[in-house]
Formats: C-alpha cells, sequence, structure tokens
C-alpha cells in the first residue's frame, strides 16, 4: 500500500475524501489527514508519504506554497491539487512545481479513480525502476518506462540533459539509446507529449493560446504555433475553431 495523506481545512470535505472513497482497491492508504499543510509538514519530516491530496486555498499555507516547498527540499512526493477554481496560474504553478495532477471541486467518484489509477500505475513504476534485482532487458523496458515518466512529468521544462541525469546516463548515450528502444527520436517525443497536454488544455476557452504555450514549455508562441502545426496539421488557433463548431 503507498502512504498517503489529505489536507483540506474544510473539515467535511477531508473526512468526506478520507472515509468514502475505496482507496483500497487503488492501493493506497489514507494514514493521516490535516487541516492545515503546515501540520502536514511537521508529520511529514518523521512519516513520509508517497502521495498528498490537497486543497489549494487554505489559511496560513497554500496548497501552492506546500507544494514549493516540497519542491525545493526535492521530495519524492506525489501531489494531487483540489481546487475550485481553474485559473491559469493556479494551473501553470501546479506545472511548475510537478504536482501529478489538478481535480476541481466538487471531485467526482470518476475524477478520483482515474487520477490515482495513473498516480498507482507511476509509483509503480518508481518501485519497480529502484528494484535491486532485475534481468537485462528488464532493466532496459524500466529504463524507457522511467525517461517516458520523467517526460510526462516534467515536460514542460525539461531537456535531454535533466532526463539523462534523472536515469543516471550520458546525455549521447540516452539519445541512441531511446532511439533504439522506441524508435522514435528523444525530441520528437517530447514535443509529442508537449501537444499532447496542450490539445489537453485546449478545452478550457479560459486559457488563451499563449497561456497554453506557456503551460507546455514554449516561451514564443509563434514557435508553439508551428510544432502544434507540424503535428496536427492546422495552427491551435484552427484547431480550436473545429472544435467549438462541432460542439454546437
Amino acid at each position: 500500500m503507498y502512504k498517503m495523506i489529505i489536507i483540506d481545512d474544510e473539515y467535511e470535505i477531508r473526512i468526506g475524501l478520507t472515509n468514502y472513497f475505496p482507496w483500497k482497491d487503488l492501493n493506497f492508504i489514507i494514514v493521516e489527514n490535516f487541516d492545515s499543510p503546515v501540520k502536514a509538514l511537521e508529520y511529514m519530516k518523521i512519516n513520509p508519504v508517497e502521495a498528498v491530496l490537497c486543497d489549494i486555498k487554505m489559511p496560513h499555507m497554500t496548497g501552492l506554497e506546500f507544494a514549493k516547498k516540497l519542491h525545493e527540499e526535492n521530495r519524492d512526493t506525489e501531489i494531487v491539487f483540489l481546487s475550485a477554481y481553474k485559473e491559469y496560474d493556479y494551473m501553470k504553478k501546479a506545472i511548475e512545481y510537478r504536482v501529478f495532477d489538478y481535480l476541481l471541486k466538487p471531485v467526482t467518484y470518476e475524477s478520483l479513480q482515474k487520477t490515482f489509477s495513473a498516480l498507482r500505475t507511476e509509483l509503480d513504476k518508481k518501485h519497480f525502476y529502484a528494484g535491486p534485482v532485475q534481468s537485462s532487458a528488464a532493466k532496459k523496458e524500466s529504463v524507457i518506462s522511467a525517461i517516458k515518466s520523467y517526460i510526462d512529468k516534467n515536460f514542460a521544462n525539461t531537456s535531454l540533459e535533466d532526463t539523462a541525469a534523472y536515469v543516471h546516463m550520458n546525455s549521447n548515450y540516452l539519445s541512441r539509446f531511446f532511439k533504439e528502444k522506441t524508435g522514435e527520436n528523444y525530441s520528437d517525443y517530447l514535443i509529442k507529449i508537449k501537444m499532447q497536454k496542450a490539445i489537453g488544455l485546449m478545452d478550457n476557452y479560459e486559457l488563451k493560446t499563449y497561456h497554453i504555450s506557456e503551460m507546455v514549455g514554449y516561451n514564443n508562441p509563434n514557435n508553439f504555433s508551428r510544432a502544434f502545426k507540424k503535428i496536427f496539421g492546422k495552427a491551435p488557433k484552427d484547431y480550436r475553431n473545429n472544435g467549438a463548431e462541432k460542439n454546437k
């Protein structure tokens, strides 16, 4: 079981999430719940956990401040945010602090099931990659899984050198290794993931195209548009307009 805590200053939400979702079916166990990130940090000093489900807007310390602190301390703890607000600044910071997912209140059973199933898979990969005994083929496969998981989580601000450092490889070797094992260039795969993330953000019409560009790691919207068009055959604006027309 993966140890997990819940942080929310609203008692009913905190207790409801703790007691009325089948966490054990997804291999999680709620070891504690807190009404403040400050209390959670004190607990985590001597009780490490693999996952945290955390509200964003709370007094004394926000969920973003909590995530920033864990990020700065290089804690290997996965965070899922809860928020009543689908705001650009929150979502951008969540990506910057490598938050696993961002769920909107009122949270549904289906969204919890989807997010924490994916998180369990991510934690399983970490556990497998760290395991002491693997065959050569399994080791190579686990390295590729680790690389892909790292890219999926850090797509907005990672590079070949960053990824190579994460898996303790020379960057040139990683580039050749990734191509050999997947049939794709590292850079092409990274761009593909960025564009997949961009497509997911397109559904939020409150986000401008240049917002999405920044959120997936492009400081220049023109570069983002060119990459998007190369993969999907049309510019982001045209893609979004076509989607809007279909939904009428």
